[in-house]
């Protein structure tokens, strides 16, 4: 992984394998680095219902082989 952030506020992604939620499309609502173990990290929400969200380390959302960007 690189210094620069590609993932950008607003960006949204779904699922790219066969799990049962790889239809929902989530939205980036923040990325930050943490300060424990200095990894950056994306807070997602769930388009449509946005008090379910997620945080994943970026590399995993930028990961093609497990989340795919929606265009647009």
């Amino acid at each position: 992984m690189t210094n620069d952030i590609t993932i950008r506020i607003g960006t949204r992604y779904r699922a790219a394998d066969g799990r049962p939620l790889s239809t929902t499309t989530w939205e980036v609502l923040e990325v930050f680095r943490s300060r424990v173990d200095n990894v950056l990290y994306a807070r997602i929400a769930m388009v449509g219902d946005p008090s379910r969200m997620k945080t994943l380390s970026v590399a995993a959302l930028e990961d093609t082989r497990r989340f795919i960007v929606e265009p647009g």
